[in-house]
């Protein structure tokens, strides 16, 4: 199925067992999701590329924590012969506000070579501005 998701994504639990958490520092981030299917990222600020260089072996979920300790934009690639599908088929521009933490969910068909994707923005404290 090549259809982009047409709907919100909404989480009301996750469990995450068995896996590897890892986290990158550079101005490009190359993901490498066979490491695990959890990864963290610091977008300060400067402006980042998120590379999604290396699929995983087997279809899977993945997830990546965006923790933004400053203003810096964040962008997208994958490899030729890859496919990155967005919800509403539209790129993302994350909250890019400083002390917010967003959440990219993706699913990644290793059939198609294509990742679905879709955010969950600005999970600040909401006592923080209080």
């Amino acid at each position: 199925n090549n259809l982009p998701p047409s709907f919100n994504l909404q989480i009301d639990s996750l469990i995450v067992s068995d896996t590897l958490l890892f986290t990158t520092h550079s101005i490009v981030q190359s993901i490498d999701w066979t490491k695990g299917n959890i990864a963290t990222l610091d977008v300060g600020g400067t402006d980042k590329t998120i590379h999604l260089l290396i699929a995983p072996n087997e279809s899977a979920n993945l997830f990546l924590k965006v923790t933004h300790s400053g203003i810096g934009k964040v962008s997208w690639e994958v490899p030729d012969g890859y496919t990155l599908h967005w919800l509403n088929d539209y790129p993302p521009e994350l909250t890019n506000v400083a002390n917010s933490i967003d959440f990219v969910i993706f699913y990644y068909s290793h059939e198609n070579k294509t990742y679905y994707a879709g955010v969950k923005y600005d999970f600040r404290d909401p006592t923080a501005s209080l």
